[in-house]
């Protein structure tokens, strides 16, 4: 019983420190795991990965870490499981929006009915990954299509960033863009713009299409404009 209320109060710091601090809550989770819990590092991070897949950016987290464990050892089980992955993250496109829906628990929460934060423009790679590895070419086409609704939508003429954009789930329309982290809707989260510079880069270097090149290059110009003198975004 005891371990089950540290449980609680590890989960409670980590979502706390998340939603309140903007930091990822595998920093407060691992280490508690480890120290209160007892439980091994590979655990404590596997525990940490999965508490976070709501937030729709844990296919990264399985690419950047199985992914490169595949690349260098060839081992097919870590194949496996990028694969896996990717086939998951493909049922939460929606082909009428043309997006990946981010969070579900926060159709009803909110009221926002399909939810794409820009932080999934991360996840397409893995979905580029698989489509070329043995995993069905359709994703290819879902990291595509994602890029192209995002690139549409989810950017001001400015091309700063909306954290998170709304659709009809009807109509399939694009219904407005407002922040989850940011400072306000109408202010650039940088951590957001930061990940849509790697994922159209990444976009351009799949497809070779143009257009995610000449789109990433202003994109990254209002980043850097933005940026203090020394170059360290605070």
């Amino acid at each position: 019983m005891r371990d089950e209320i540290k449980s609680i109060a590890i989960g409670l710091a980590g979502g706390i420190g998340a939603g309140l601090i903007g930091i990822g809550g595998g920093i407060i989770m691992i280490p508690c795991m480890i120290s209160f819990l007892g439980v091994s590092q590979h655990k404590a991070h596997a525990t940490s990965l999965a508490a976070i897949a709501p937030l729709a950016v844990i296919s990264a987290a399985v690419y950047s870490s199985y992914g490169n464990g595949y690349r260098l050892t060839g081992d097919p089980a870590y194949k496996k499981i990028l694969l896996n992955t990717a086939d998951t993250l493909a049922t939460l496109f929606n082909p009428k929006v043309g997006t990946i829906l981010s969070w579900p628990r926060e159709m009803e929460t909110n009221n926002w009915p399909h939810n794409t934060i820009i932080d999934n423009m991360i996840n397409l790679e893995l979905l580029f990954w698989a489509s070329k590895n043995g995993g069905d070419k359709k994703l290819y086409d879902i990291a595509v299509s994602h890029a192209d609704k995002t690139m549409e939508n989810q950017f001001r003429p400015d091309y700063s960033n909306f954290h998170v954009a709304l659709y009809d789930t009807i109509t399939g329309k694009f219904i407005k863009g407002i922040t989850h982290q940011g400072y306000n809707d109408k202010s650039m989260w940088a951590r957001g713009q930061a990940w849509s510079i790697y994922g159209f880069t990444v976009c351009y270097r799949e497809t070779h299409d143009i257009k995610y090149l000449n789109f990433v290059q202003k994109v990254a110009d209002i980043y850097l404009k933005r940026l203090p003198e020394d170059y360290v975004q605070n």
